[in-house]
């Protein structure tokens, strides 16, 4: 597939975005599992700069693969590589239950009369000729 090639030599210039579009775009014809792993293996390192958790998918389909089918340095890869990206979620440790304080009353303030200016009406000037 002449799409492995060009995303080949795109990722070999950093252009990972260029690379998996290739990729996305032969993603059905890839039927044997031999073109599978080479579809996964490189469409997982095109994603690491994109989208980690693509990525991880990605390298979880090439491990779910037959061993014998898959290069061998392609699965150690996709191994270290998978567990770089992974990053467990922190688990929150239960706080200390908040201490009740009392809060202040407001005080009341008594209401200040101001006096309000209402605007006249000026008269509109008759017009005569």
């Amino acid at each position: 597939m002449a799409a492995i090639a060009r995303s080949r030599a795109l990722l070999g210039i950093e252009a990972y975005g260029d690379a998996y579009n290739q990729l996305h775009r032969i993603a059905g014809e890839a039927h044997s599992s031999q073109e599978k792993a080479e579809l996964y293996y490189l469409r997982a390192l095109s994603l690491e700069t994109l989208d980690a958790r693509a990525a991880i998918n990605d390298w979880n389909r090439l491990l779910a693969l037959p061993e014998e089918l898959v290069p061998e340095e392609w699965l150690k890869e996709a191994r270290e590589r998978r567990e770089a990206l992974f990053t467990p979620t922190v688990t929150q440790r239960p706080s200390i239950t908040p201490i009740m304080t009392t809060t202040r009353m407001p005080t009341q303030t008594q209401p200040i009369l101001t006096a309000t200016h209402v605007p006249t009406r000026t008269p509109i000037p008759n017009w005569t000729p």
